[in-house]
């Protein structure tokens, strides 16, 4: 009897010690701090801003490389949220206007679907904090019209990372920086995810960087 009181206070110990750990690990951040408190439910509204060209370089079938830029590009109904104990999260839409290609005349504006964004991490870069932007349904982010010659439609399908900048620290201004050398991986809740988009059949590199301005003080930390 006193053999089997000690197994099962063995395994209760065991258990408990499981459930601390599983707590701990599931309580990882990063995290969105808002006036120094870390946001768990909380909404904070923000606007984006392009700084310099937004560009997105494919290549497209029977036309060759193209190279599509765009001098402005500005949120819709962009926030930055908290999301529990889970890392935190945001939503939004981007209209790109002023546009250009090496190839064909684009369709303006392009209006990219409702996106959501998680806070993540990755290795290398200016900062091991990310935020990753994926379409709240579906794969598809925008569909990209060419004319003359063109003349198609291409989806631009998948997933992609911007840099945050600064971090561990609190403005209302903010970087969000698209590197021309697309951040291949993130972090999600622990999980590793694939990061990348397509013009088409074809991989494409979007690179920009934008401005973030809130309406009160946000930061992004660790904890």
């Amino acid at each position: 009897m006193l053999k089997m009181r000690a197994t099962l206070l063995g395994v209760l110990a065991l258990l408990i010690v499981s459930g601390i750990s599983s707590a701990s690990a599931s309580a990882l951040g990063p995290y969105w701090h808002s006036n120094g408190i870390k946001m768990t439910q909380s909404t904070v509204q923000t606007e984006l801003q392009n700084k310099g060209n937004a560009v997105l370089k494919s290549e497209v079938t029977g036309v060759g490389p193209v190279t599509i830029e765009c001098g402005v590009a500005v949120s819709e109904g962009a926030t930055v949220e908290g999301n529990g104990n889970g890392q935190g999260q945001g939503k939004g839409r981007i209209k790109f206007s002023s546009c250009a290609s090496t190839s064909c005349p684009v369709a303006e504006p392009i209006n990219t679907s409702q996106t959501k964004s998680h806070l993540v991490t990755y290795k290398g870069g200016q900062t091991k904090y990310a935020l990753l932007f994926e379409p709240t349904q579906g794969t598809v982010f925008t569909v990209i019209k060419l004319g003359g010659a063109c003349a198609m439609a291409l989806n631009v399908v998948g997933s992609v990372a911007a840099e945050i900048l600064p971090v561990e620290s609190e403005s209302q201004n903010g970087l969000l920086v698209f590197p021309p050398t697309p951040i291949p991986k993130v972090f999600l809740e622990q999980q590793e995810k694939t990061v990348g988009l397509t013009l088409g059949p074809k991989a494409a590199v979007f690179s920009a960087t934008f401005g973030v301005k809130a309406t009160t003080q946000f930061g992004v930390y660790g904890q």
